[in-house]
């Protein structure tokens, strides 16, 4: 028998929050295993859990984001206990760094070092290899902000302007943003750009401004640097969690104030993401069994898809595409594929049955 609107929302929400159980679980946010703290994974799982409050009503959600933020400020804030370097990596004291666990920018929570001074480069060592990423910074300055605006406390709004002020002053060099830079922020350990960190970058210091205006006069510079940096920018990608935050983004443009005036257009940022899409139906790779196939990704594209539920005259035709990579993933979890990324998949498919 099939299901009304209403049983599917409730089985979509059962099935998001049995996946975030198994996430709080698997990462030590609950229960008693150890800690295990990943800069995107846990910037979407705060967000998630915020979300799961909004729908149910159950306050032990924001609880447990809540706790995940200081749990990341106060390992991702600080050096990795392996680092011959010790405490917070701004450098500040301890009681100084408890008011601004985020001055120094946020580790990404890889499981090697990062790559010593005069180390010689592998890019797959590389990938293992801890620093800082420019758009994670950016993905948790969205969650702290969504923290802050739910729940009043102003202390969130001011974490977040205070990483974003760290990122932008740390990574924008020149008109080129360095994909990743060392936990100290002080050398680049890849130089070249990450395909939308500019966009992520404006989006983000509009965000903050309009959160904590008394910063748009210290970002400014920034801000005019990112414009530059966008400006006629193509943003097609076959990759679906490319698309994915593509969709997302056109979706926070369209609904920021002013944002034309900084030079963004949602309309043509949705466009470029649909044809996107198309490039990602034209591989085919929906043939393709588990194990040739990352979740993780395709749960982006798929969230990107669900984030304009609400308004299907945009992106209808492609709901079908989103629905069929959720109900894959779903009935792939005992799969490889799946239990090598776990976690990140966990929250990115409750992710997309949220929206």
């Amino acid at each position: 028998m099939q299901q009304t609107p209403f049983e599917q929302n409730e089985t979509r929400l059962n099935q998001a929050m049995n996946l975030m159980n198994n996430f709080l679980l698997s990462t030590g946010v609950k229960g008693a295993r150890p800690s295990k703290r990943y800069l995107w994974t846990d910037a979407l799982a705060v967000e998630n859990l915020i979300q799961l409050e909004l729908k149910t009503g159950e306050q032990a959600f924001t609880e447990y984001a809540l706790e995940l933020i200081d749990m990341v400020h106060n390992q991702l804030g600080k050096f990795d206990a392996k680092d011959k370097r010790k405490g917070w990596i701004s450098t500040l004291s301890n009681g100084e760094a408890k008011i601004r666990p985020t001055a120094g920018g946020l580790r990404i929570g890889k499981p090697k070092l990062e790559r010593a001074i005069g180390e010689s480069f592998s890019s797959i060592d590389e990938w293992d290899r801890d620093g800082q990423y420019f758009h994670y910074l950016t993905r948790w300055i969205d969650a702290l902000l969504l923290v802050g605006s739910v729940t009043n406390d102003g202390k969130y709004q001011f974490w977040a302007a205070d990483l974003c002020h760290v990122t932008m002053k740390a990574f924008i060099k020149d008109l080129r943003i360095p994909w990743k830079m060392s936990i100290d922020l002080k050398r680049p350990l890849i130089s070249d750009q990450g395909a939308t960190d500019p966009l992520d970058g404006l989006i983000t210091i509009i965000k903050v401004c309009l959160a904590v205006p008394e910063l748009k006069k210290e970002l400014k510079e920034y801000e005019l640097v990112l414009q530059r940096l966008c400006r006629n920018t193509s943003w097609v990608s076959a990759d679906p969690l490319g698309i994915g935050r593509l969709l997302i983004s056109a979706h926070q443009v369209k609904n920021l104030p002013n944002s034309e005036s900084k030079g963004l257009d949602w309309k043509d940022l949705l466009a470029q993401a649909c044809v996107g899409i198309d490039h990602f139906l034209e591989a085919e790779i929906l043939n393709s069994p588990a194990g040739k196939r990352l979740a993780f990704r395709e749960c982006a594209l798929a969230h990107g898809i669900k984030y304009w539920h609400n308004e299907p005259r945009f992106l209808e035709k492609y709901f079908p595409l989103a629905d069929e990579l959720e109900s894959f993933w779903l009935n792939e979890m005992n799969s490889d594929s799946w239990k090598d990324h776990e976690e990140i998949n966990c929250v990115t498919l409750a992710a997309s049955l949220l929206n």
